[in-house]
């Protein structure tokens, strides 16, 4: 599963999330495209790099094929150093993280860690964070699933295969 979901976890956390995201945008009502700022993770041969733009790819295939082209081509990559919101989100991941590592590991946090998720779930009446995650169990269902029911490899391996028909008349 991992060729098809992902070899980095950061990319398999942005296949989840967009989904997520495109619920949360239809529930709340906010207007599509969105616009996506991914850290730069170095220069654009970067294997993580290259990785999540081809998870972008393959959500605006899907996105095309249900007649919403578009969706997913405002994406850029910035240096955490020019943009301080994805410094925030850094602080946002360590913090949902700590919360995990005590639901999942028991693992006690900081303080800061329990101060700092307590101020963002608390923001806005308790409707601005939610944070998820999943045990090694429910992960390794997922898997399981997924490799019985074959529609993800399949809609996977047909990607590759329209990738490759494009790239072929590229080069012709």
């Amino acid at each position: 599963m991992r060729k098809y979901a992902g070899k980095y976890h950061y990319t398999w956390a942005i296949r989840a999330l967009l989904g997520l995201i495109d619920k949360w945008a239809k529930d709340a009502l906010v207007s599509t495209p969105l616009e996506y700022v991914f850290d730069s993770m170095g220069k654009r041969n970067e294997p993580r790099r290259q990785e999540v733009e081809e998870v972008m790819e393959q959500a605006e295939d899907l996105a095309i094929q249900d007649g919403k082209p578009g969706t997913y081509t405002h994406y850029t990559f910035r240096d955490r150093c020019e943009l301080p919101a994805l410094q925030c989100a850094d602080i946002l991941a360590w913090t949902c993280y700590q919360r995990a590592l005590l639901e999942l590991k028991k693992t006690p946090p900081k303080q800061i860690a329990l101060d700092i998720f307590n101020d963002f779930i608390t923001h806005l009446n308790h409707h601005w964070l939610t944070a998820l995650f999943t045990d090694r169990e429910k992960f390794a269902e997922w898997v399981q699933k997924e490799q019985q029911d074959g529609r993800s490899q399949q809609r996977f391996k047909m990607w590759e295969e329209r990738k490759a028909a494009l790239k072929k008349d590229v080069t012709q």
